[in-house]
């Protein structure tokens, strides 16, 4: 065998040895997607939303929350990003937030190939959409806030400034599922009309089915995000993944659909695993046709979960789906 053929064959069984928790190397053809939340925690040494894009291991970070639709004072989305990354206060007229460098931040992580979206709803969000009306006033509002919309009336009121965001990920819990399919219709629409640019719409049901906040709009989007947590009697099921996988087939075929998980113990109310147990339940998994990636809240609590190796939660989150 002539010698640098020889060199190759190495090289390909030194990338092939590396244990798969390690962030530091992902051949693409094996890669699948890792999506975490962000903006609701601060766990780690100047936690920023730079930091995690800097993490090869991310590739989709979800920013929660826009957490009120429709604001008492000027019927805008007001936006909820704790404490730390967007700090201003909301001026007395709006429920929204001035967050220039967050806005550069995005921009920056786009430009590193990651996708950004923006959240609406959360667990401690109760708005619903009582019409198409309403549907179509938050998505037109939210399009000019943080998407590539030009309302002139808003431009001055958009928090990221000149930033947009990737799309949009919808995580109503109040069991109202009304609207959602206008508002899905009508950000398509939006969409639309900025064709230069790959836009997103996801979803974060929790794992029991049927789902009952978006109701049969969670099969029109393109990301799945289903919480295999918080619900004993569906978490960290790979039967409950399978059945998510089947019926989401049969609906439409183009969703991908990422299990997702708690990054630590006081992430959530229950369901916590440790990341081997994780990496053995995406295993069974991930040979279905529609399972495309793993999702993970949240960042700050994925991150700063390091085991004795140094590998957090996210690198074991990512490593779970590369062999």
């Amino acid at each position: 065998m002539p010698i640098f053929l020889l060199i190759i064959q190495c090289l390909f069984l030194l990338v092939d040895a590396l244990p798969i928790s390690s962030a530091s190397y992902y051949p693409p053809e094996r890669l699948g997607e890792l999506a975490v939340y962000f903006g609701q925690n601060s766990l780690l040494p100047s936690e920023s939303l730079s930091l995690h894009c800097s993490n090869p291991a991310i590739d989709i970070i979800v920013l929660g929350f826009v957490g009120t639709y429709f604001h008492d004072s000027d019927n805008l989305p007001s936006l909820n990003l704790g404490s730390t990354y967007c700090n201003q206060s909301p001026s007395a007229s709006t429920g929204l937030l001035s967050c220039p460098a967050l806005g550069a931040e995005i921009t920056a992580c786009q430009q590193a190939g990651k996708k950004i979206l923006l959240s609406l709803g959360g667990q401690h969000t109760m708005q619903a959409l009582p019409s198409d009306d309403a549907a179509t006033a938050l998505a037109d509002n939210l399009w000019a806030l943080f998407g590539s919309g030009t309302n002139p009336e808003l431009a001055s009121k958009r928090p990221f400034g000149n930033a947009t965001v990737d799309g949009f990920d919808l995580d109503p819990e109040n069991k109202a599922p009304g609207g959602y399919p206008r508002l899905i219709s009508r950000l398509r629409e939006h969409f639309a009309s900025a064709p230069k640019k790959p836009h997103y719409l996801s979803a974060a049901p929790q794992c029991f089915r049927p789902e009952t906040s978006l109701g049969p709009a969670v099969y029109d989007v393109d990301y799945l995000f289903v919480q295999m947590y918080n619900n004993p009697s569906c978490e960290n099921s790979a039967a409950s993944v399978r059945a998510w996988s089947e019926d989401v087939a049969a609906h439409n075929p183009n969703v991908k659909l990422f299990p997702g998980f708690l990054g630590a113990p006081a992430a959530g109310g229950s369901g916590y695993i440790e990341a081997p147990r994780m990496q053995e339940l995406v295993a069974e998994v991930r040979g279905l046709a529609n399972v495309k990636g793993v999702m993970v809240w949240d960042a700050s609590y994925g991150g700063a979960n390091v085991d004795v190796a140094g590998d957090s939660f996210l690198d074991a989150a990512k490593g779970a789906l590369m062999a």
